[in-house]
């Protein structure tokens, strides 16, 4: 029977039981073909529409997952679209050799806080640790897997306009917040972003259910966004098998 520590919403879907104990969780790479994950660790994200997300370490990706049975999983239609982080020669091996362990993927395991991806010779090809909230923020503004904010300083004045706020310096091509490469996030609900981490702290004080307010300054032109938190979010708390 399948033990998880990341609690997860659960779905719709009751084609497999796999779908509620992975939908809304997130999960960083530990160990990849035996070696230790080096540098910026990749990430996975699934979301409760059969979507999956996060990093290559350097890169964002996207794709979608189909779950069968009690241990069946596949990783469909994977997409890397780079960040203008890009990936340097020393990034490159381990974002290769993630992507092909994604694709390889036939069986799944969740146990004791830890998911195993299996390929059809059985051979663990990725093991991942959940995300612990405590330390990083997992909302929906947090697809930064892939999403890239800056701290503005007295330097972007002349380029951007002002020096207060966070800039983001990369968005998805798709994304909850609406937001565009360029974008300068002003304030959250009345609240003035001081920097980076605070507009993380910040987005990740409000609960599943709650509107947000983002003040946008785009081009020169101020914007207002309202988004309703989504509650596909995992908790990384334990739970009973």
């Amino acid at each position: 029977m399948l033990a998880v520590a990341c609690r997860a919403e659960p779905t719709r879907d009751a084609g497999s039981p796999l779908v509620p104990v992975l939908a809304g969780t997130g999960w960083t790479a530990l160990l990849l073909d035996d070696d230790f994950t080096q540098g910026n660790r990749p990430t996975l994200v699934f979301r409760r529409n059969g979507k999956i997300d996060g990093s290559t370490g350097c890169e964002a990706y996207f794709g979608s997952v189909e779950l069968s049975g009690t241990a069946a999983i596949r990783f469909r239609g994977l997409e890397v679209h780079p960040t203008r982080q890009r990936c340097t020669p020393t990034d490159q091996p381990q974002r290769a050799r993630f992507l092909e362990a994604l694709q390889a993927a036939r069986q799944v395991r969740v146990q004791a806080g830890r998911l195993l991806l299996l390929d059809g010779d059985n051979t663990v090809r990725l093991l991942f640790e959940c995300w612990d909230r405590r330390t990083i923020p997992y909302n929906e503004l947090n697809r930064l897997v892939g999403m890239e904010l800056e701290t503005l300083t007295e330097s972007h004045a002349d380029t951007v306009g002002t020096d207060m706020g966070v800039l983001v310096k990369y968005a998805p091509p798709v994304n909850d917040f609406g937001l565009r490469d360029g974008d300068v996030i002003l304030s959250v609900n009345g609240r003035r972003l001081a920097n980076r981490e605070h507009a993380i702290r910040v987005i990740s004080s409000y609960a599943p259910g709650e509107t947000l307010v983002l003040e946008v300054l785009r081009e020169g032109v101020p914007l207002s966004f309202g988004i309703t938190l989504h509650s596909d979010q995992g908790t990384c708390k334990r739970s009973a098998a």
